[in-house]
């Protein structure tokens, strides 16, 4: 099966539902072998002071050239799987490994899909009709899931955290910080 056939059967991704999108990029470079880029670093040639230099140089040349190759192509499948509207968030730097440009994919989404918890939390208000409970529960859902994403951050990271995400020009637009 060629890469064209498999990106038919992906919704590029435009910023929601990033686990998804990661899965079936993961899969799609999995069945073309490309996988391994995602976790294999850029191949390192060996020292000159060895023995056999001449047969391990050629062994590197190969490697090398099969891993540029392959890390080429899977970043061009991870490019086309993004939507237009995103795809300029993301350096289009030569040097940028397909694993790095995933990272910086996850990255982003983590920080967008933060800041807007952190905005639905401290934005979030009692309507007077639903119940108390309910709002509480949204509220209660909200955090658990912002502290999902920090395991092990504490009250006084995720408020930093948050002045990092919302500088104070942001917080006066959103009316919360004057």
């Amino acid at each position: 099966m060629t890469a064209e056939s498999h990106m038919k059967n992906i919704k590029p991704f435009n910023g929601i539902d990033f686990p998804l999108w990661k899965e079936k990029v993961q899969d799609i470079l999995k069945s073309l072998e490309l996988d391994y880029v995602l976790h294999k670093d850029k191949p390192f040639s060996p020292s000159s002071d060895i023995e056999e230099f001449d047969e391990k140089m050629h062994g590197y040349q190969f490697k090398l050239e099969k891993w540029e190759k392959d890390n080429k192509f899977a970043k061009r499948i991870i490019k086309r799987s993004i939507s237009e509207g995103i795809k300029g968030e993301f350096d289009d730097n030569e040097d940028t490994t397909a694993s790095e440009l995933f990272f910086l994919i996850e990255l982003e989404h983590k920080r967008v899909s933060t800041r807007f918890l952190f905005t639905r939390l401290t934005t979030l208000r009692y309507d007077g009709y639903s119940g108390i409970v309910k709002h509480i529960r949204s509220m209660y859902d909200i955090a658990y899931e912002l502290r999902s994403k920090f395991h092990n951050a504490n009250y006084e990271s995720l408020t930093h955290l948050f002045f990092y995400l919302y500088t104070s020009s942001t917080l006066a637009e959103e009316g919360i910080m004057t």
